[in-house]
C-alpha cells in the first residue's frame, strides 16, 4: 500500500509542478524585440518595452501588410533605425508619394510598386 500511495503524491507532484510551469508560460507571453515580426490583431501589444515600442502595420498598400515592433515617438511617428521599422517608413512614404500624385493628376512615367519592391525588409 506504501508504493501505490507513494506513486499517487509523486504523480501528484509532477502534474501540479506542470500546472504551476504552464501557468507562469501563459502568464507572461510571448514578448518580440525591436524590428521583429508582431501581430496588431492581439489583445495586447507583444513588443518589448511598450509603449516606446510598438507593434506598428502601417494601412499604407505599400507596405503590404507587415507589421514590426519599432519604436515611434508621441506621435506615433517611427523612430527606430531598424531595418524592418526603415522599411515600414519607406513603404509608407512611397504610398504618400503615389498618392499625392494621384491627387495632382501627374499620373505619368514609373511604377511606385518598382522602387517598393526594392525596399523589402531583409528578413
Amino acid at each position: 500500500m506504501g508504493i501505490c500511495m507513494n506513486t499517487l503524491g509523486i504523480r501528484a507532484m509532477l502534474l501540479a509542478s506542470t500546472l504551476g510551469l504552464v501557468g507562469v508560460v501563459a502568464a507572461t507571453g510571448c514578448s518580440q524585440v525591436e524590428g521583429s515580426r508582431c501581430n496588431p490583431a492581439l489583445s495586447h501589444d507583444e513588443c518589448d518595452n511598450a509603449p516606446a515600442v510598438q507593434c506598428v502595420q502601417p494601412a499604407a498598400p505599400a507596405c503590404n501588410g507587415e507589421a514590426y515592433c519599432c519604436a515611434v515617438d508621441s506621435n506615433g511617428n517611427i523612430t527606430s533605425t531598424e531595418s524592418n521599422c526603415q522599411f515600414l517608413t519607406r513603404c509608407q512614404m512611397a504610398s504618400a508619394n503615389e498618392d499625392a500624385g494621384a491627387s495632382s493628376g501627374s499620373g505619368g512615367g514609373g511604377t511606385p510598386e518598382a522602387s517598393v519592391t526594392d525596399a523589402s525588409p531583409g528578413n
